[in-house]
């Protein structure tokens, strides 16, 4: 087991851990004179980078909120400053915007690292560029709340939030993703018409791949 020491007496406000449990960025409170840190640390071997802020963060709701799997970049959340991209060695964020208007949102990296989702129990998820931070698209589930992506990337995931113990609800984000949950539904290569049907002006590929 890894024991993490923190600086002097900051407390830590907030905290978010990477998909892969590897990494662990963390929001540390002004001490004793001394200005907040945002503090990014390996879980494997207890090293830390730390970035201090020009301007010292309050203690309030603000903190890491998603990891990326870059292990350099990560985001926070402010109720005034909204959402805040921010990069190991900076000491501004990279980028910042207020498009994320429910601070209960849960905030995910896909596995690439090339999108960021935001989504809670309002029936939809953004989806924004991972690097501009601007809104790519957005998915919608009715009745549900977003929980994810799934590892290899090929879906967007939601669940039921009183119902644990349902399946989650899978929602294609790349062709291949769309072309697997094709082939669940049918289990056959779509014909030359049905696939113009399912994707006007593009060539015709084998939906299950055999």
């Amino acid at each position: 087991m890894i024991q993490l020491a923190l600086p002097g007496a900051h407390s830590v406000k907030a905290a978010a851990i990477s998909n892969d449990d590897q990494l662990l960025a963390v929001s540390l409170g002004e001490a004793q004179g001394r200005p907040g840190q945002l503090q990014l640390l390996s879980l494997q071997d207890a090293r830390s980078r730390t970035i201090v802020p020009q301007q010292s963060r309050r203690d309030d709701d603000s903190g890491p909120r998603a990891v990326a799997p870059d292990g350099v970049h990560f985001v926070t959340y402010d109720r005034e400053q909204g959402l805040q991209l921010w990069a190991v060695g900076a000491n501004t964020p990279i980028i910042a915007t207020k498009a994320l208007h429910d601070p209960n949102s849960l905030l995910a990296f896909n596995p690439s690292g090339t999108l960021l989702a935001a989504g809670s129990c309002s029936g939809s998820a953004a989806l924004q560029d991972a690097q501009t931070l601007r809104l790519q698209y957005r998915i919608r589930f009715d009745g549900e709340c977003f929980a994810g992506f799934t590892t290899d990337g090929n879906y967007l995931v939601s669940r039921h939030p009183q119902a644990d113990s349902l399946q989650p609800t899978l929602h294609p984000l790349t062709f291949a993703g769309v072309l697997a949950e094709t082939c669940a539904k049918v289990s056959a290569n779509l014909t030359n018409a049905e696939w113009s049907r399912f994707s006007p002006g593009a060539a015709p590929t084998q939906t299950c791949g055999g």
